[in-house]
């Protein structure tokens, strides 16, 4: 009987040149120390957009461990830092490790603090093939076999880690964010001289609370990875009639909407909420309430399709992009970075 390919088990993320040549030097070692290793990798960068976000999430359902290739110029891209709370929300944190090379675990910042990274020496990368070998369950390799084989085989890995490209001789000047989001306010404050009064109360919400939103690496790489789910077909589960009739207006976008959010798409479980639409041309403000807090979502308008972010009101720092797809003037299908939030009336 032909057997069936065996599919991946240990799923590596990478970022950049030298996080690519990391990742492929771990997809071609690990099966060397133990066998039933099958790791995936997207080698050919799968395009980074609707297909590429497929593609992921195919294999991340099938993987039992996560290895992120991390650098010290790639530790805040947005695709590592997407592909690292993929992994987070698919397995136990335990099982997502972040492997540094030319940094330490002080010298990281970010959400990527929040997993137990190991270094690229001998004594923390063995640890690191301990932590893929237990996720493999019956297929892993005793405690003991597995020291011998890692023994045998990592000085292998060892002179492949000392040919990673080198960082570019010149150094990549990057704007703080404190010059992207003055430059962003110097902008909204801009157009409030050309918009009519009644709509300078949206500007001055942006004034207080926009962020650099529209150019964010992480809306755009969140934009080109869900906006293909946002079809507006009527089997989407927001074609329902959900909303209440008291939430409709007679203005076409503007106005109040009822609104839900989830925490995961297999969830059931939904957070009702209302909220208000402000338009200034292109340019929207969302504000929400529910019993938790209030939000905000501050978008830009590209035909029937809406790319922001939220940021919650109460605890800023919670923030992630959110997209939306206008299927009509009484629906708005929408995704945020961990689940569905949508608009109806």
């Amino acid at each position: 009987m032909k057997k069936g390919k065996l599919l991946p088990n240990v799923f590596i993320s990478w970022s950049g040149d030298r996080s690519r040549y990391i990742a492929a030097c771990l997809r071609e070692w690990l099966p060397n120390v133990v066998q039933s290793i099958r790791p995936w990798f997207s080698d050919d960068d799968i395009g980074r957009g609707a297909r590429w976000y497929s593609e992921v999430s195919k294999q991340l359902e099938q993987s039992n461990c996560g290895i992120l290739c991390v650098t010290p110029e790639n530790q805040h891209s947005p695709w590592l830092l997407f592909e690292a709370g993929a992994l987070a929300k698919r397995l136990d944190k335990a099982k997502v490790c972040p492997f540094l090379f030319d940094l330490s675990s002080t010298d990281m910042t970010g959400p990527l603090t929040t997993f137990q990274a190991a270094v690229s020496n001998e004594q923390e990368t063995l640890k690191l093939v301990g932590t893929v070998n237990a996720s493999l369950f019956a297929d892993g390799l005793p405690a003991d076999q597995l020291k011998r084989s890692f023994t045998k085989w990592w000085p292998d890995l060892q002179a492949k880690l000392q040919h990673v490209p080198a960082v570019d001789s010149i150094p990549i000047q990057r704007r703080s964010d404190r010059d992207i989001l003055e430059e962003v306010l110097s902008t909204v404050r801009g157009l409030a001289n050309e918009v009519p009064e009644s709509r300078k109360d949206v500007l001055s919400v942006w004034s207080l609370h926009s962020q650099p939103v529209f150019g964010d690496q992480q809306v755009q790489a969140f934009a080109g990875a869900v906006l293909d789910e946002l079809t507006g077909a009527p089997e989407d589960a927001n074609a329902e009639e959900w909303a209440p009739s008291e939430t409709f207006l007679s203005d076409p976008m503007e106005g109040l909407w009822a609104s839900r959010w989830k925490m995961d798409p297999g969830d059931d479980e939904w957070y009702f909420g209302r909220a208000a639409v402000r338009c200034c041309g292109p340019y929207w403000v969302i504000t929400y309430y529910d019993e938790f807090s209030p939000y905000i979502i501050c978008a830009r308008r590209f035909g029937t399709t809406l790319t922001g972010r939220y940021v919650n009101l109460g605890h800023p720092s919670d923030s992630t992009p959110w997209v939306g797809l206008i299927v009509s003037d009484k629906r708005i299908d929408g995704m945020w970075w961990h689940g569905r939030w949508d608009f109806r009336r």
